[in-house]
């Protein structure tokens, strides 16, 4: 037999097996996990419903955070903090999710023109709310949280 006759079937078997590997690992259920969760770089290549959102008034200078009972916990005006909590991806949120939320402010953000947004979150930390504009974002989730933890330090 011809030596390129034999590399040729041997590349097209080499491509079926890569085929027949791609289409198992498709259908994966931690393929599927994977493709879903708002955090992983899969799920922004096969175009989820997760995109950007700035929910901060322009040029913000100021967030505040608030616990609980609404009393500031700690005031931010570092332009790197302001943009980690201000800039982030969010997803969408099923309306099961919306009837068991209950939602506290949890971070005020204002610019020098006296232009003020109010961030809701829900108590479990699975859901925001802007201007009535329900959304997840583990993202903010995580941002909010270490913003938390840094001042009670």
């Amino acid at each position: 037999m011809d030596k390129r006759l034999i590399f040729k079937v041997l590349m097209l078997l080499v491509s079926f097996g890569v085929v027949i590997f791609g289409i198992k690992t498709l259908k994966s259920p931690e393929f599927t996990r994977n493709s879903q969760n708002p955090d992983s770089a899969m799920s922004l290549l096969l175009g989820s419903d997760v995109r950007p959102l700035n929910w901060c008034p322009e040029k913000t200078l100021r967030l505040e955070l608030l616990d609980n009972n609404g009393q500031i916990q700690r005031t931010v005006e570092s332009s790197q903090e302001i943009s980690s909590l201000c800039e982030t991806m969010i997803g969408g949120v099923n309306q099961d999710q919306l009837v068991k939320a209950v939602f506290h402010d949890r971070i005020v953000s204002s610019n020098s023109d006296k232009v003020r947004k109010i961030l809701e979150q829900s108590e479990d930390g699975s859901l925001f709310r802007v201007q009535g504009m329900p959304f997840s974002s583990p993202m903010l989730q995580k941002a909010v949280e270490r913003s938390s933890h840094a001042g009670s330090h």
